[in-house]
């Protein structure tokens, strides 16, 4: 008997992948339901206060949750002499900063007009200089304290930063963000928008724009410079725009000083080789960046987002 096409395996595989397309369909809206309370309910409250709140219940949950040892391992790779309570006091400190920093985002466009100056800015003429100058620059962000913040404190200043964006499955909840992004000052630039984000990207930089870049993260397609004293795949792409456009890379911090108060600072333009061989001159650039936002993690842990597996393989 001829085998049925209800026992081909491919054909079993596209009725589970229907089923799971239709299953996320349902639950898209039940998602955005959760966001849309989660948000209302924490702006609600005074911004001090939703930032305590979320703070307390991340650092009371997440030490039990599978992704704290994520955190553990990486910690204890970073700082192989640290004793156990050290490390979990980081790993409370690493939750309790990202709970304040999901509170905050339902705060971060009151902040633009923010009396209370809960934003202070240092190193602002690398950019302000640029600007009248009428000249581009590449951020360089980590995923420290706040690191939404530096977008708004570019805004404060009329310096709107565009940035990359992959979407939301639930496109309910990306058009939502992308509107309170877009509040906050943000340009954002699909990845697979029509005409190439990156070529987009370069004709901002090229007219007197800001190009914000995450830089922090593993990247199955970047070079192998170290991070932290361990080797890692990194993006070249921050190092890259900048060289290619003779523009500055300026690395930004953001650190949480207490509570929802913050310290933004621009560092110095990075120093980027100028060498004639650009590959050399790339893969120097990153790991002098790499370096930079590593000095910033070992003097404030907790403010460091542990929980990437930024070291694979």
């Amino acid at each position: 008997m001829p085998p049925s096409i209800l026992d081909d395996p491919h054909s079993a595989r596209r009725r589970r992948n229907r089923r799971a397309r239709r299953q996320r369909v349902l639950d898209y809206p039940l998602q955005a339901l959760g966001v849309a309370l989660f948000y209302w309910l924490f702006r609600a409250l005074p911004i001090d206060t939703a930032s305590a709140w979320g703070g307390r219940i991340l650092r009371t949950i997440g030490p039990w949750l599978g992704a704290s040892r994520t955190a553990r391992r990486n910690i204890a790779a970073t700082f192989p002499d640290m004793p156990k309570p050290e490390i979990h006091r980081i790993v409370r400190g690493m939750w309790d900063n990202l709970g304040r920093v999901l509170a905050e985002y339902t705060h971060l466009d009151r902040l633009l007009g923010d009396p209370e100056g809960r934003i202070e800015i240092v190193g602002l003429e690398h950019v302000r200089d640029r600007a009248q100058r009428g000249e581009g620059c590449v951020m360089a962000i980590a995923h420290l304290g706040n690191w939404e913040v530096s977008a708004v404190a570019a805004a404060m200043e009329g310096l709107p930063i565009w940035s990359f964006y992959r979407p939301l499955n639930n496109p309910h909840v990306d058009r939502w963000l992308l509107r309170l992004r877009e509040k906050l000052g943000n340009r954002m630039l699909a990845k697979r928008m029509e005409g190439g984000a990156s070529r987009r990207a370069l004709g901002i930089v090229r007219g007197g724009g800001v190009l914000g870049l995450l830089v922090d993260q593993h990247f199955s397609g970047g070079i192998d410079v170290p991070f932290l004293g361990r080797p890692s795949l990194t993006s070249p792409a921050a190092v890259e725009f900048a060289r290619h456009l003779g523009c500055a890379l300026l690395p930004i911090r953001v650190e949480r000083l207490d509570g929802a108060r913050f310290r933004v600072t621009v560092a110095p333009p990075l120093d980027i080789p100028a060498s004639t061989d650009r590959k050399e001159a790339v893969r120097e650039g990153t790991r002098r960046l790499n370096d930079t936002i590593g000095e910033w993690i070992r003097e404030r842990p907790e403010q460091w987002l542990w929980l990437h597996k930024r070291w694979k393989g």
